[in-house]
């Protein structure tokens, strides 16, 4: 192994999006030397990628209200460490109920009990701020404070935090595999062929650090009594020029959510294809087609014909709990310890943070997972950097 790498007590992260990045700060303050991989450069993952929804945890209240609040926390967290990540000119998000006959008190009492501030907003008002939304298929509207954000900018400022705080950062740099003795990963080997030793391995690559999961047939991966690692495929298109500049979603029939991103807007429904681990993020013509009439139903206006400017899909996977029978639903930031696997793989950690929203809660949960495991003679972290003043 490279020997200036050589360390009884490195930690070794492979993923330089939101989850690795974070994850990363807090364990350099707590005193354990860390390097970083990026396959790409900082903030070129599927982080980057992504919708942009800024949960408040109203979605996932009425299901799980516990997420809820780590939602609502960490969505506080993120406006105080990076407001610049924050689209411009939003006050919040309008949930649309669409059905007379939903059970709107459901929703209500979920979010006041989650401790989720809301207020009713009155629909010609909604109307006039979103005026492609047909007026027929809104019954009442809330205004809760979810918001559009860039997370190319929220990494960026998460790696400046990282790299403060002592992280190594090696971008250009994609691990070819784990390195064992025996049933223990005790580093990584990059594509060059440098050898990098680690007292401890953590996967934070989601889809990207996947073919490092122990096992090779995809099957066996994830036979924890605990969790069962899901691959699920959801769909987006982006529309321009921007439909409105009010992010908003509906939160009965099939879920449809508007976040608007500059010069356009990006629209997804709440529907996740269960897919196999081989499955590529192409995307599927039904898929897409119920997508187009979901959209058309609230926006009429919209010429999906002219103005859809890009159509994909986007696979991430969810560790789902023993407990959770719908996946998707209820995406829980999870920290799975392969020592626990069947055969067992010391010194391995796979983190999923359920939603990108979620990364403060799963930063400390991983930080909290791996000083218990090691059990260092380190100092204990204080405030974590998204805790303190902005960078």
């Amino acid at each position: 192994m490279t020997s200036n790498r050589q360390t009884s007590e490195r930690v070794v992260i492979v993923g330089g999006g939101i989850s690795g990045l974070s994850i990363a700060s807090r364990l350099v303050q707590s005193g354990l030397p860390v390097t970083l991989l990026e396959a790409t450069r900082i903030g070129a993952g599927a982080s980057t990628r992504n919708q942009g929804w800024l949960h408040s945890g109203g979605w996932f209240a009425t299901q799980h209200r516990s997420l809820a609040r780590e939602c609502y926390e960490s969505l506080q967290q993120t406006i105080k460490f990076c407001p610049e990540c924050l689209e411009p000119n939003h006050d919040g998000m309008a949930y649309i109920v669409s059905d007379r006959n939903s059970d709107t008190d459901c929703w209500t009492e979920s979010w006041r009990a989650a401790g989720i501030p809301f207020s009713e907003w009155d629909r010609d008002d909604l109307l006039r701020s979103a005026p492609a939304l047909s007026k027929s298929p809104i019954h009442r509207v809330f205004r809760l404070p979810d918001g559009a954000f860039r997370p190319d900018i929220l990494v960026n400022h998460l790696a400046a935090a990282a790299r403060n705080a002592g992280v190594e950062l090696l971008t250009e740099t994609r691990v070819e595999r784990l390195l064992y003795e025996g049933d223990s990963v005790v580093g990584i080997r990059t594509g060059t062929g440098e050898e990098i030793a680690a007292r401890l391995v953590i996967l934070a690559g989601n889809t990207g650090t996947a073919f490092l999961w122990p096992g090779s047939d995809g099957e066996s991966v994830g036979r924890q009594s605990e969790f069962q690692r899901v691959f699920l495929r959801t769909h987006l298109l982006a529309v321009e020029p921007e439909i409105c500049s009010l992010p908003f979603c509906v939160i009965d029939s099939v879920g449809i959510n508007h976040i608007p991103h500059q010069k356009s807007s990006v629209l997804g429904n709440d529907h996740w294809q269960v897919v196999n681990r081989e499955t590529r993020p192409v995307v599927s013509s039904s898929e897409s087609l119920t997508l187009y009439e979901s959209v058309n139903r609230f926006l009429p206006t919209v010429d999906l014909d002219t103005q859809v400017t890009k159509t994909w899909a986007g696979i991430t996977v969810q560790a789902m709990h023993v407990t959770q029978v719908e996946p998707g639903q209820a995406p829980l930031t999870t920290v799975i310890d392969h020592e626990r696997d069947a055969p067992a793989v010391r010194n391995l950690l796979s983190v999923f943070p359920g939603r990108a929203t979620l990364w403060p809660q799963l930063a400390e949960q991983t930080r909290e997972a791996v000083l218990a495991k090691l059990q260092p003679q380190f100092l204990m972290a204080a405030q974590p950097p998204w805790e303190c003043a902005a960078l």
